[in-house]
């Protein structure tokens, strides 16, 4: 089982304070305005490692001394009158990894007065060859055109967002394929990749937050919300309708049945989606 601990803090270089007390800090759908379409701009720090964030109420977490390193841009495309995701808000361009082998994919994201969540995505189709793992010269993979609208939630946020609280919550993704292995009898089988994500959330603090400004110097505190995540994802995969067989899946590098855990950090600040 492989593990590990990610600290994420979202940079937000240009925000808007609206009077909140630090005692009732809570948000909602009205107080997380996400526009359909926009620019994401997330700051990646030089620091590789920090303290992580207290938790508690009436906290100060001061990261005013990071550094800037560099800029990661995500476009964030208007899904509203998309005939397929009829529930999403956005989308962004977001591959996926399968066995090493690139998968082009957006990811749909939904509002409701419930929560922010991740709705679902659409897979492009690609053909790999396996030739060199297999050694069949007409040896392939091929991922097919795919709508996934998730079967399950999980919530970003859920709303509304204050303290105490939390929640446990599960989605379950799909990626389906065809394989051809002249060595193992397949032609064309279509099989799949299931993953579960079951996904908990908690609110563990509250308090002031600082951090640099685009120009460097500390921002003036404003009032948060700290949430942990805990992360675990599942993987099976299935060969025309059963598990597929570990020989197959040990050429591929994969294992039946993989678990992945991560843990995170986040603050939130009413009145920025």
């Amino acid at each position: 089982m492989k593990t590990s601990i990610t600290f994420s803090l979202v940079f937000l270089l240009f925000f808007c304070l609206i009077g909140s007390n630090l005692a009732q800090v809570t948000i909602t759908q009205s107080t997380f305005p996400r526009p359909a379409g926009f620019i994401d701009s997330l700051v990646v720090p030089v620091q590789t490692s920090d303290v992580l964030p207290t938790e508690g109420i009436g906290q100060v977490w001061d990261y005013s001394y990071w550094v800037s390193d560099y800029n990661l841009v995500y476009t964030q495309i208007d899904a509203t009158l998309d005939p397929v995701f009829t529930e999403a808000l956005n989308e962004e361009s977001n591959d996926l990894i399968f066995a090493g082998m690139l998968i082009t994919s957006n990811r749909y994201e939904a509002v409701d007065s419930n929560g922010w969540y991740i709705y679902g995505r659409h897979i492009d189709s690609v053909t790999y060859p396996l030739g060199s793992i297999s050694g069949g010269a007409n040896d392939s993979l091929y991922f097919l055109d795919h709508n996934d609208i998730y079967s399950g939630r999980v919530d970003n946020i859920p709303f509304p967002l204050t303290s105490q609280t939390q929640r446990s919550q599960s989605r379950q993704e799909t990626i389906p394929f065809k394989v051809t292995i002249a060595a193992f009898g397949l032609n064309k089988t279509p099989g799949f990749r299931r993953r579960i994500v079951d996904r908990e959330l908690e609110v563990v603090g509250s308090g002031t937050l600082m951090m640099p400004t685009s120009g460097g110097s500390p921002s003036a505190p404003f009032d948060v919300l700290l949430v942990k995540i805990n992360r675990t994802l599942t993987d099976s995969f299935f060969l025309a309708g059963s598990p597929a067989p570990p020989t197959l899946l040990a050429a591929l590098g994969l294992t039946q049945g993989s678990v992945f855990q991560d843990s995170a950090y986040n603050f939130y600040v009413p009145n920025y989606g």
